[in-house]
């Protein structure tokens, strides 16, 4: 990928620009942030101080505009962790040569390890299940919440009604093989994180730290990624829909590395999490070095108005962390395509030149 060469890199700190400067367009970016009252989210019962909210935009590497605590306010980033689980199968294959095509079971069954035999990925329901289908929530799992699944409050589907018991632990497998539908599911994304920690014979964290977070300067002790544990048992984790976690199923260890949220639930500064949107919208390179390729780098959202996002055509990045009523452009879908809106942009300004 060719990166312009008005594209900087943060060191400890971000460098800043005004809107103006970065190349916004005046009047239509005004429009576009003016109204917003930006506050803490109260998505299912979450608790923050009115203080307690974060985000940040960037572009070209620099810092544009901030809301609230956007240096130091830490707090568990939702669905976010998934780009994370993403790029650790990005490094799988890079590193370790795993065949994402390949069916899980040839590297690991769980056998011995999860709460139920029918979970197995040798058995008759999952030994065709390859890392793709995980990766790209085809592998047949329907779970997204503990809380939601036992009181039936999910997509009134045949495929996941005529399976349900209602023990969210009990249904932590694939209600569906051999199909190329895609389902977005949590619940998939468990396994993936487990499978993964087995592959790389490690805590995930760490692989991260090692070959990207800590290149970008990202230090091991400022971020923080919530165990699967953590996740099972955490009541609070949103006060209005107890027992969200449940589906989050043992091995939470496995060889004594400890099982990461696949799904989830990373706390990181939105400061922070801007640099992983930046190398986002780079595909991978920072500071001319390739970390990862650009197909594994992926922006996205979390349910408690949480986003990292990252455009590769106008190198716009950015993060918020538990905080609503921002625009829009602060969101991505869940096939995790972004793109900031070409109109706030104005073509006859580089940023830093003007």
């Amino acid at each position: 990928m060719n990166i312009p060469d008005w594209v900087v890199f943060p060191d400890a700190e971000w460098l800043t620009l005004t809107p103006e400067d970065a190349g916004f367009r005046g009047l239509e970016w005004k429009k576009a942030v003016g109204a917003c009252r930006p506050a803490p989210t109260n998505f299912w019962g979450e608790r923050h101080a009115p203080e307690d909210f974060a985000a940040v935009l960037t572009r070209g590497g620099y810092l544009v505009q901030s809301w609230g605590r956007a240096k130091d306010y830490k707090y568990q980033s939702a669905s976010v962790g998934k780009a994370f689980t993403h790029a650790l199968v990005g490094l799988a294959v890079e590193k370790l040569k795993l065949n994402i095509d390949e069916p899980v079971c040839r590297t690991w069954t769980g056998a011995g390890e999860f709460s139920h035999a029918h979970k197995h990925f040798d058995n008759e329901l999952h030994r065709d299940l390859t890392w793709r289908h995980l990766l790209e929530h085809r592998a047949g799992f329907a779970i997204e919440s503990g809380h939601s699944w036992r009181s039936g409050e999910f997509p009134d589907l045949p495929w996941i009604r005529e399976k349900w018991s209602g023990n969210p632990i009990y249904d932590m497998y694939s209600f569906r093989q051999n199909s190329n539908e895609r389902f977005y599911s949590s619940g998939g994304y468990v396994r993936l994180g487990q499978a993964l920690t087995a592959l790389w014979g490690m805590d995930i964290k760490t692989v991260l730290d090692r070959e990207i977070l800590g290149k970008i300067g990202i230090a091991p002790d400022n971020w923080y990624w919530m165990s699967l544990q953590e996740a099972y048992q955490g009541t609070d984790i949103y006060p209005a829909a107890p027992g969200y976690g449940h589906y989050a199923d043992p091995p939470y260890f496995i060889n004594g590395s400890i099982v990461r949220g696949g799904p989830g639930w990373v706390c990181m500064s939105a400061e922070d999490l801007a640099r992983y949107g930046l190398l986002v919208a780079t595909q991978g390179i920072w500071k001319g070095e390739q970390l990862l390729g650009g197909q594994w780098l992926i922006s996205k959202s979390g349910g408690n108005d949480s986003t990292m996002i990252g455009d590769r055509i106008t190198f716009v990045a950015g993060a918020r962390i538990a905080t609503q009523s921002l625009p829009d452009f602060l969101w991505v879908n869940d096939f995790e395509e972004y793109r900031f809106p070409e109109h706030l942009i104005d073509p006859h300004v580089v940023p830093g030149r003007h």
